[in-house]
């Protein structure tokens, strides 16, 4: 649907209310990821650009590490700032995370909010509703059993992935150009942020219409885009495997990128003590997209989500490890809007309409 006037605006008051509770809740999130999840990382090694591959291909946290906690003019100062702090982020490198993971959720948090603010026109739903993307990220992340793990990029990673679709769907694609390098050095799996900008191009239908140009047109439009994007990600490759092709990898069948996995993630497809882990999945809320799909509104939104779900999963069924849940965890950035305008849409806007004028 395309967004409508704010009926509510949100008085200061509720704005701070609001941000209060964002951060706090961001707070919440960032001292569990550390509180209660070991390491898979040797973090100074991965700081030295000496870690494993694939890990160390992406490199982005690399950089911040290696430029904080790794630095010989800032760690002893970061160490000394983090001696303060409960023990369990007494580490300088731990630290740093702790804070880049607080940062990232919230800017996941404000991309999303702005996503759901252009597709529905009303601050207070989209303020609230944007909530989703840390409810979703509780349960991919952090709410497992098994594979309990975090890695260094992960919040990272959802971030930009929220900025990205954000950009894609305002039509900031220019903007889109700087945010797509970073997301490429973060993780590989950026460019299916590029896939989302041609599918939901391909089916926004709508907006074509209104602006007069045809389908062809409007890919022939973002064709500059997605050649650039096409020419990072496989430059950012390229690059990262010649800088790293001397280190170790993670698995013994594996290309420095990715090991296949299929078989084994069968196998676990198989396993009935696996199933609730699934279906945990975004809090157990992939049902909702799926029954409340006509709900959506945004039908090219519904229709290149769709899409993304298929493609992603059976890319990870090949090379991914898909007990461990969190490789999912960037379609949240798809996810949480889809889901959000099935409440809008559903409840939302029908119960205001239904309240009397003298309610309203």
């Amino acid at each position: 649907m395309d967004a409508v006037p704010s009926q509510q605006t949100p008085s200061l008051r509720q704005r701070l209310g609001w941000l209060t509770f964002a951060l706090l809740a961001c707070a919440h999130f960032s001292i569990l990821c550390y509180w209660r999840s070991p390491e898979f990382l040797n973090l100074p090694q991965y700081a030295n650009y000496a870690e494993r591959l694939p890990y160390q291909g992406r490199i982005l946290m690399a950089w911040v590490l290696h430029m904080t906690a790794g630095s010989a003019r800032l760690g002893p100062k970061i160490a000394r700032i983090a001696a303060h702090a409960p023990k369990e982020f007494r580490d300088p490198y731990i630290f740093i995370l702790l804070l880049v993971t607080f940062v990232a959720m919230f800017v996941a948090l404000l991309a999303a909010r702005a996503t759901l603010l252009s597709l529905t026109g009303n601050r207070r739903f989209a303020s609230w509703a944007s909530l989703l993307t840390l409810y979703m990220a509780y349960f991919n992340l952090l709410a497992i059993y098994g594979l309990i793990y975090i890695l260094p990029y992960d919040v990272t990673s959802l971030a930009l992935f929220s900025v990205g679709v954000w950009l894609v769907l305002t039509r900031r694609n220019w903007l889109l150009l700087p945010v797509f390098v970073l997301g490429s050095l973060n993780r590989e799996t950026y460019c299916f942020v590029t896939l989302f900008l041609v599918l939901y191009t391909w089916f926004d239908t709508k907006r074509q219409a209104q602006l007069g140009e045809s389908r062809a047109a409007a890919l022939t439009r973002i064709a500059p885009h997605v050649l650039l994007q096409t020419i990072i990600w496989v430059a950012a490759r390229l690059w990262l495997r010649h800088m790293f092709l001397h280190n170790p990898q993670d698995t013994a069948n594996g290309n420095g990128l990715f090991a296949f996995q299929l078989v084994h993630n069968v196998k676990s497809l198989l396993n009935p003590a696996q199933w609730p882990l699934f279906l945990s999945l975004f809090g157990f809320t992939l049902p909702l997209f799926f029954s409340g799909y006509r709900w959506i509104g945004n039908r090219a939104l519904a229709r290149s989500v769709a899409v993304l779900l298929g493609l992603w999963g059976a890319a990870m069924m090949l090379v991914g490890v898909i007990v461990e849940i969190r490789i999912f965890d960037e379609l949240t950035a798809f996810l949480a809007p889809a889901i959000a305008l099935v409440l809008w849409n559903r409840w939302v806007q029908p119960a205001s309409a239904a309240k009397l004028p003298e309610e309203i």
